[in-house]
């Protein structure tokens, strides 16, 4: 029996639009736009360069319905290059490019093959001796067991299951959709079930069948962090014999960390984030990066942090000086989770905090704000007053008493 590789993905969401990232200046937004149509020219062109016998794609090929024929034109030049180099396609309709939400459609190239809505059906590839079985979805919300209803495995044949599904217990918060469990795939005694839905690229288990999400092609915002791309799996002598992630992203979403502890000035948190946004990018040589900071630690900065805002502007100015001419580097959005560090408390201190506590509590408790307490309120600096959101809770509360603490021990606001 012969020797083949083939390619497994899922979830290409092409030309999904971008989301609430307008407000951030700093971010490569032409980069994002286009973030997946290149990840899904670099699919075509790891199948061509790796010769594998077809390619798999369970769902989610689009977003939604298309916003105009480029889209579609797009697909069509791709899965083309791939029939051209003699690799075929089969595909499958997810949630999002369900039949019904996805009704324009172009004749694709001879070599592609879209598995039907109405019911579960099987392909037999002859040449590698291989079972399909497939179904897409009519429409986007399918409460109903797919799976339950896909054929029993065709004898003398590697098997392999193509479904869109929400698998229990790995669904990662993703809505529930053709729900499955990993007994009922198990049961059918298939080789391999590729399967796509949820974002996260997983190997749920080995045997007795190999059970597969490849994960989002390319991440399309911070909640969808790390390296995305496609599975790429070995085959001889009719067992899969290995099965491996291959990125295909040209952008990554990063989270980082940021400890100011100890720091005591401006110059050391610009110092600090620079360095951490120097080390993530030289963790990843070869992809364009969109962070996001989180400031942690306990820091007397922590006043200076909450009662301005202008020294975000600083750090948006940051990857100016550490990205290349090739690759990106932005920056999502910036968290404050620092505290004031501990230290001994005076009676100034206490008296300070004491009052102000007091004071909060009659603002918020009082059925009429105290006139003399809100002619307080107006006189108090900008910063100070932008430290006092409504409503009054206990996070806002605190940053609003270091900020006020900052100032009366003498900061520069």
């Amino acid at each position: 029996m012969s020797s083949f590789r083939f390619l497994h993905a899922a979830d290409i969401h092409l030309d999904s639009p971008l989301r609430g990232l307008d407000r951030y200046d700093s971010l490569p937004k032409d980069e994002i736009r286009h973030a997946t149509r290149r990840a899904l020219e670099n699919l075509v062109e790891l199948a061509i360069t790796e010769k594998v016998a077809f390619v798999l794609l369970a769902g989610d090929l689009y977003d939604g319905p298309w916003k105009d024929s480029h889209t579609g034109l797009f697909m069509v030049k791709m899965l083309t290059q791939l029939t051209r180099a003699g690799i075929e396609v089969f595909s499958l309709s997810g949630n999002h490019d369900a039949v019904s939400i996805v009704q324009q459609q172009f004749h694709m190239p001879e070599g592609v093959h879209h598995f039907s809505s109405q019911k579960a059906e099987t392909i037999l590839l002859e040449k590698w001796n291989v079972a399909l079985h497939g179904r897409s979805f009519p429409k986007r919300h399918v409460p109903d067991d797919f799976a339950l209803h896909y054929p029993a495995a065709h004898e003398g044949f590697l098997n392999i299951g193509v479904l869109h599904t929400s698998l229990e217990g790995v669904s990662d918060g993703h809505d529930s959709y053709a729900p499955c469990t990993l007994d009922e795939l198990n049961s059918k005694g298939y080789d391999y079930w590729a399967l796509g839905h949820v974002h996260r690229a997983q190997i749920v288990q080995q045997t007795p069948s190999w059970v597969v999400y490849p994960g989002v092609l390319q991440g399309r915002h911070i909640q969808e962090t790390g390296m995305c791309g496609v599975m790429l799996a070995d085959v001889d002598n009719g067992q899969i014999t290995d099965v491996r992630p291959v990125a295909c992203d040209v952008l990554r979403w990063n989270p980082i960390t940021v400890d100011l502890t100890g720091a005591d000035a401006p110059f050391e948190l610009e110092e600090r984030v620079q360095h951490a946004l120097k080390e993530v990018f030289t963790a990843h040589p070869d992809r364009s990066l969109v962070v996001r900071i989180t400031l942690t630690g306990q820091t007397s900065l922590h006043g200076f942090l909450c009662g301005r805002t202008d020294w975000k502007d600083t750090f948006h100015a940051l990857p100016e000086l550490i990205k290349e001419d090739t690759r990106s580097l932005g920056i999502e959005k910036i968290i404050i989770n620092t505290s004031e560090p501990r230290a001994e408390t005076t009676l100034h201190h206490e008296a300070l905090n004491q009052s102000f506590t007091e004071a909060m509590a009659d603002l918020v408790n009082a059925k009429e704000k105290d006139q003399e307490f809100a002619a307080f309120l107006a006189q108090l600096p900008d910063d100070i007053k932008s430290a006092l959101p409504s409503p009054y809770d206990e996070d806002t509360l605190d940053d609003a008493r270091s900020a006020l603490t900052y100032r009366l021990k003498g900061g520069a606001l």
